[in-house]
């Protein structure tokens, strides 16, 4: 009887230590689940964030080509602006000229004349 109460003890003993080290191991499991879990959270996180900015680089870029293309449209209604400044201009010059043309073919023409009468006066006085 004592044999067995002291195996009974023994095998209580063991079972409390089973017990103790089942907690532990118990224990471990939930602080690694936990750990897991803030690790998945994170991950996820992280790949939300991913998203998010790839999203935004995405958004930048469209932002970018519209700009792009804004710019090029205002660059050729800037360069249309332009050749039909530079034709008015080339008109103005090319009026100017011929105004200058006309104004020394009138002075030609004038002295042409003072010439004449001149020479008609001496003609005439003689």
């Amino acid at each position: 009887a004592a044999e067995v109460g002291r195996l009974q003890a023994e095998l209580n003993k063991s079972l409390e230590d089973n017990s103790e080290k089942i907690r532990e191991v118990a224990e471990l499991c939930d602080k690694l689940s936990a750990r897991e879990a803030a690790e998945a959270a994170a991950e996820a996180a992280g790949l939300g964030r991913a998203d998010a900015l790839r999203e935004q680089i995405e958004q930048a870029r469209k932002d970018l080509e519209e700009s792009r293309r804004q710019a090029s449209e205002d660059l050729g209604r800037s360069e249309a602006d332009l050749a039909q400044l530079k034709a008015e201009i080339a008109g103005e010059q090319t009026s100017r000229k011929n105004e200058a043309e006309r104004a020394q073919a009138a002075e030609e023409r004038l002295a042409s004349c003072t010439r004449d009468a001149a020479e008609a006066l001496d003609a005439s006085a003689v």
